[in-house]
């Protein structure tokens, strides 16, 4: 899936949860965005395997 089709599955997940709110768009969108940086980062984390990481091991 292409980061913004990914962004914006998410975006809709917050939306949603929020109670579908009116003007919050950019807002869902951006949290969406960080959302999806988090998880690549930390997927990149761990596929690197450092020694000694709590996460890693």
């Amino acid at each position: 899936m292409q980061k913004d089709d990914a962004v914006r599955s998410i975006a809709y997940s917050i939306w949603e949860e929020e109670g579908r709110p009116e003007g919050r768009a950019l807002d869902h969108w951006l949290k969406a965005e960080a959302q999806w940086n988090e998880e690549r980062e930390f997927e990149e984390h761990l596929a690197k395997d450092v020694e000694g990481c709590a996460l890693c091991t």
